[in-house]
């Protein structure tokens, strides 16, 4: 009996001491949280610049024969220059690989041409496009921090158009124009919230009749007053004008985090 108080005692003393052994141990540091996966979803806004080239023809309407409508060409000339602007948009990652978006830009520009106006050479014909803004989805390709994407949507171009006799100013129309655009480009992200791309957009305007009034909407005074009650603030003659734009841009976005995952917590290990 008393072997088996001293043994059962001897074996309660080593359990405690392993015990107190056990609890004086340091306790390792917990690893550091995983970083979350990388992802395009969130608001963001950005700036861009780059360069502008296209194509302006402009035809004279002279009627209609036998359901042929006939024009007489006027002018068809480039026109190139600088843009800059910002844009804003919002991006949705459904999975690693496939993001939707959607996004605005805006841009002013300097892109100008000139060419004489046929059939008389005395004349010259101008393009001023003042900016440009486009509203457009986006579909990308993900691979992890580089995004490969196109784009498609409405744009709308600010534009003056002058004829000119030997420099001074005779006619001219503005006209804000809508049409379609498509686009491709590629963005990769730098940092965590920064993010650079390259950009091309390819913009056609179609065909639209404007009206050619007297430039600056000014009359001359020594004008008959039966002629100024015409022509004065109105339209003298009409053209159609076919315009397409071509843009290439750099840009550079800082994106909010609003929506992406959150790292999962990681368990303390011992």
């Amino acid at each position: 009996m008393k072997k088996l108080l001293l043994g059962t005692m001897a074996l309660i003393g080593l359990l405690s001491a392993g015990v107190a052994q056990a609890a004086d141990m340091p306790v390792k540091a917990a690893p550091a949280a995983a970083p979350p996966p990388f992802s395009w979803t969130g608001f963001y806004i950005g700036v861009h610049g780059g360069g502008a080239w296209g194509t302006v023809e402009s035809t004279l309407p002279l009627g209609t024969i036998d359901s042929t409508e006939l024009s007489l060409p006027i002018s068809s000339h480039t026109i190139n220059g600088f843009v800059a602007g910002g844009q804003v948009g919002y991006n949705w990652q459904v999975n690693p690989w496939l993001v939707f978006g959607i996004e605005g830009q805006f841009s002013w520009t300097d892109a100008s041409g000139r060419t004489p106006c046929a059939p008389l050479s005395i004349l010259g014909c101008t393009t001023d496009v003042n900016w440009i803004a486009t509203l457009a989805g986006r579909l990308g390709y993900a691979m992890d921090r580089t995004m490969i994407y196109i784009k498609g949507g409405v744009a709308w171009a600010d534009t003056d158009h002058t004829v000119d006799f030997l420099g001074i100013n005779i006619l001219s129309s503005s006209s804000t124009r809508t049409g379609a655009m498509i686009g491709a480009g590629i963005e990769h992200a730098f940092a965590p919230n920064w993010s650079a791309k390259i950009e091309y957009n390819f913009m056609d305007f179609d065909t639209d009749r404007l009206g050619f009034g007297l430039a600056n909407g000014g009359c001359p005074e020594a004008m008959a007053s039966t002629v100024r009650a015409r022509v004065c603030g109105g339209t003298i003659v009409d053209a159609d004008v076919t315009q397409k734009i071509h843009l290439i841009k750099f840009g550079l976005n800082y994106r909010f985090n609003w929506g992406a995952p959150a790292a999962a917590p990681v368990a303390a290990r011992y």
